[in-house]
């Protein structure tokens, strides 16, 4: 199970990297988009899912919930674990100059909304300047060995949903 699983989130993780370099290539502001951000948690939740779901099947059909579980933790980690290497790399070594970018992205995101909502003036020079500043540190080293972190503790919940959607208990025998 847990080669298995283990393949699965580095395939996972491939298909994230991916999907980075084109929206990297294609306009890399969407990077900001807290929306596309969230869609594409549900595409790993449902990966993640499709996954399980096909090596329960290769197993003979079955599946404890806590062997389900797991699987899912497993595959989670090493999906995040390489997503994470590949941001490191990717936003500090390869084009470092990219932060800046979704940075003023969100920091224009966040006047727009706040404008939208009539919030006042005097506040929003600093929660405009405060969401900048947070874009920065999340794309640092750190950042985002902390992010990986975060994720990582959120998702033992999903994993806990994934868990139950991929378990299959075998039939009773009736006596």
């Amino acid at each position: 199970m847990k080669n298995h699983a283990i393949k699965s989130g580095v395939m996972i993780g491939v298909i994230g990297i991916i999907i980075t370099l084109l929206l990297y290539i294609v306009d890399p502001t969407t990077f900001a988009k807290w929306w596309l951000m969230m869609l594409l948690g549900v595409l790993n939740l449902t990966l993640i899912a499709v996954f399980g779901v096909k090596y329960r099947n290769e197993i003979g059909g079955f599946m404890s919930f806590k062997d389900a579980y797991v699987y899912s933790l497993i595959t989670m980690v090493v999906m995040v674990l390489v997503g994470t290497l590949f941001s490191i790399v990717m936003f500090n070594v390869v084009d470092p100059g990219i932060s800046e970018t979704v940075a003023d992205a969100v920091a224009e995101n966040t006047e727009s909304m706040m404008r939208n909502f009539g919030a006042p003036e005097d506040g929003m020079d600093e929660a405009i300047d405060k969401a900048r500043a947070d874009t920065l540190d999340r794309f640092t080293m750190v950042g985002m060995i902390k992010g990986a972190g975060i994720r990582i503790l959120i998702n033992v919940v999903f994993c806990l949903i994934l868990g139950a959607i991929i378990k299959k208990n075998e039939p009773e025998l009736e006596g």
